[in-house]
């Protein structure tokens, strides 16, 4: 469940749900006495007053910040905005954690990495499938006198690889 606030302009907390207390650990009435800047681990008071003008202006917005929980630690939260200008001006919020999501994709591009210097240390050539192509793939290592293999690969791996009736790509 998202989490949910109602803001003035001056950025002060109005009203939240509860799934927004569960994330950042405060409870409504702790919330309801405090602004955007209190949570807001990124930006400095000024620099939230700058993003809130902005949204005033533009209408509504969609960002990914960093809030502080109650007991200091930082989650990654994806914010949908929309503003409200009757009655004096009012921001709805919509807040999702997404620190997982974060977490799982510094992961993929870590492991990415890793592969890519495996691959680049690998001095042959290595085949890699999938249901719908077949690759042969050339690491920095892999030495010249494989260019004649790259060329004739170009032409169809899948040839080369038993079995394979697959579409061929070499990198």
């Amino acid at each position: 469940m998202d989490g949910l606030w109602l803001t003035d302009t001056e950025g002060r907390l109005l009203e939240v749900n509860e799934a927004y207390c569960r994330m950042s650990g405060y409870s409504a009435p702790e919330l309801l006495a405090m602004s955007i800047s209190d949570l807001e681990a990124n930006e400095t008071a000024s620099d939230t007053a700058a993003h809130v003008e902005k949204i005033m202006t533009r209408g509504e917005a969609r960002f990914e910040s960093r809030h502080r929980r109650k007991d200091g630690s930082i989650f990654e939260v994806e914010i949908s905005v929309q503003y409200r200008a009757t009655e004096g001006g009012w921001i709805v919020s919509f807040l999702r954690d997404i620190t997982d999501r974060k977490r799982a994709e510094e992961t993929l591009r870590n492991n990415e990495i890793r592969l890519r210097a495996i691959l680049d240390a690998t001095p042959f050539p290595l085949p890699w499938s999938t249901f719908r192509t077949t690759t042969l793939s050339f690491g920095a290592a892999a030495p010249s006198s494989f260019s004649d293999i790259r060329r004739r690969a170009r032409r169809s791996v899948s040839d080369r690889i038993p079995g394979s009736r697959l579409p061929a790509r070499v990198d």
